[in-house]
């Protein structure tokens, strides 16, 4: 406590009380005055996400598939993603209102938006398939559902196998749907993920950061992974618009982390090396339909493009547009120079094949060593594939989304329910796009569930980690990390798995464990875990996937992280003078101080 020693003996005027009382409430909101007749204001109330749940309940639905039976398949991962809403309604920070259709011959109105998900539940345990497959239907319905409510923001889910015969034409669905003023689809997306790898004999690690400072001011958000899981790559590769490695490499595989396992035999103890490969064959089973360009700097990543196990020819089926390899052997230097030029140039409005050329040139100029020569002859091996869509790719600054009534205006994401040849993915995928939305695949009842999954938080924020896997009994693995910058509103995750017990271990980037008391947490423990940070701190936390009791062969797992932004706080003009107020008081206490006696103030004491 101040006491009148420490302040000199000196009395201080009661109007400078009074400035630090004033001051003192200026820390908290400001509220309408006792006593003037008006009630206190209200809490502002959490923003409302509509979400209308479309069923095909045709008579195709009744067909067994990879998951089981499709209806019910469709029905379980509805109620998931019921399951999912309700809990994040609880935690107060928004609420959602669920409406399902469902849709056969005709469309009819299962459940109008409530927030009542007990009642959601119950009807959607109704559901059974007949008839013939109408979504234009379907379709008017949800829209006209989100019209009749009010809500800051909606979302369209639709499970189908797209056969519709009846109704509107697939064709006319499409225009249909295109009529409706929603967002145009972006070409390509923005997400950007740099690679690099450590190693005795390499240094690729401090690579990704320069990549990453060349393409963030074009707009992307990059991530830099330098030393990291193949499976965390594999997981972002569904949203990756770039994807730039440099590292060792095969003409089958990128080889991504080095760890050591230690092995008894019999009384003596050996570190064994372990490597953290991308196998070509992993990326062939994906379909990243964002990637624009793939860049593989490594030995032999282009060798023998045309054969099907090659890893260029592995990004191209997968979906990439344009792939940058090597068909030789790539010497180290040589392959760091030409790695920062590439990107400098792509920065500097190149088309890709103009850039890939330009840094081939100046990578071989600006070693001053008399060999060279000899260093850098494998850049001549660089492949370009397809040139032709190269000289057309510029990865020029993000187009901006335009800006439309999103209350009204819903996002659609289409999942198809049924095995290839079963359904009219086309269809789904066209009808999606439309919305600005996106299609999946559910290969299994589970897959239909990490759809959902993935699909709310794309509504809620931005999806910076996707990882599948597997996890075996009291195995760590690695999933990725999270670069979470300032002002972000929350940091999300959920992991999803069949069944046994599963943990997501987040750390944060001081290397604080989250757990029970952690500042600004909100979880839930049960069958997919939800961890969600209000406010998390700003860096790069890490996630990992614990085994704690699943079967010896291990189980699969798939994980999701996303962030919402939040707005930089704002300072009123009333706060403003307030803290103005602090300022003068503070000034006049350290004056009082210095120009009374020269005792030496104490100082505070809890």
């Amino acid at each position: 406590m101040w006491n009148r020693a420490s302040l000199g003996g000196r009395r201080w005027p009661a109007a400078l009380v009074l400035l630090l009382l004033l001051a003192a409430a200026g820390c908290a909101p400001a509220s309408p005055p006792a006593g003037d007749g008006q009630p206190p204001a209200p809490e502002p109330r959490p923003p409302v996400t509509s979400v209308v749940l479309v069923l095909d309940t045709s008579s195709s639905m009744k067909d067994a598939w990879a998951g089981g039976i499709k209806v019910q398949s469709a029905i379980d991962a509805a109620l998931n993603v019921v399951d999912i809403l309700e809990t994040e309604s609880k935690t107060g920070r928004r609420r959602f209102k669920v409406g399902v259709v469902e849709f056969a011959t005709s469309a009819s109105e299962v459940q109008p938006l409530t927030h009542d998900f007990d009642l959601v539940r119950s009807r959607l345990r109704e559901l059974e398939a007949y008839g013939n497959t109408n979504i234009g239907h379907a379709l008017e319905l949800a829209v006209s559902q989100i019209n009749n409510s009010t809500q800051s923001r909606s979302l369209i889910i639709l499970l189908s196998d797209g056969q519709t015969n009846t109704g509107r034409s697939a064709g006319e669905i499409i225009d249909w749907v295109a009529s409706l003023g929603w967002t145009p689809p972006k070409e390509f997306g923005t997400q950007a993920s740099m690679y690099g790898f450590k190693y005795k004999d390499v240094s690729s690690a401090e690579f990704p950061a320069k990549a990453a400072a060349f393409l963030r001011p074009l707009g992307y958000k990059v991530g830099e992974y330098p030393d990291v899981v193949a499976d965390a790559a594999l997981g972002r590769l569904h949203n990756d618009s770039v994807f730039g490695f440099i590292g060792h490499a095969s003409p089958q595989r990128l080889l991504f982390k080095e760890t050591t396992k230690q092995v008894s035999l019999l009384s003596f103890k050996f570190n064994v090396r372990q490597f953290s490969f991308l196998e070509s064959s992993q990326v062939k089973e994906l379909k990243a339909g964002r990637l624009a360009l793939a860049v593989l700097v490594g030995c032999e990543t282009a060798k023998n493009i045309s054969k099907p196990d090659n890893t260029a020819r592995a990004f191209l089926n997968s979906g990439a547009v344009v792939v940058v390899g090597f068909a030789k052997k790539v010497e180290v230097r040589g392959a760091n120079k030409w790695y920062v030029n590439f990107w400098q140039e792509v920065a500097s409005g190149r088309n890709v094949y103009e850039a890939a050329e330009r840094a081939r040139t100046r990578a071989r100029s600006e070693s001053g060593e008399p060999t060279k020569e000899l260093l850098y002859p494998s850049l001549d091996s660089m492949m370009i594939y397809p040139a032709a869509e190269a000289s057309r790719l510029y990865l020029k600054p993000a187009p901006p989304r335009l800006r439309v009534d999103q209350s009204r205006v819903p996002t659609l994401y289409a999942i198809g329910i049924g095995d290839p040849g079963d359904l009219d993915e086309e269809l789904l995928r066209q009808i999606a796009a439309k919305t600005g939305g996106e299609y999946y695949r559910g290969a299994d009842s589970q897959g239909l569930q990490n759809a959902f999954l993935k699909t709310e938080h794309e509504a809620l924020g931005d999806v910076e980690l996707e990882v599948s896997g597997t996890v075996k009994p009291q195995e760590t693995v690695e999933a990725g990390t999270v670069d979470v910058p300032a002002n972000t509103a929350e940091l999300r995750l959920t992991l999803n798995w069949p069944g046994s017990r599963v943990d997501a271990v987040l750390v944060d980037p001081r290397g604080r464990v989250v757990g029970p008391g952690y500042p600004g947490l909100q979880e839930s423990e049960e069958r997919p875990i939800h961890l969600v940070i209000v406010r998390p701190r700003p860096g790069e936390w890490k996630v990992s996937v614990k085994g704690v009791d699943v079967a010896p062969g291990g189980t699969p797992f798939y994980l999701v992280a996303s962030l919402s932004p939040g707005e930089p706080a704002r300072v009123s003009a009333l706060y403003l003078l307030l803290g103005l107020m602090v300022a003068a008081g503070l000034g006049a206490l350290a004056w009082g101080a210095t120009a009374g006696r020269s005792q030496r103030l104490r100082r505070w004491s809890a």
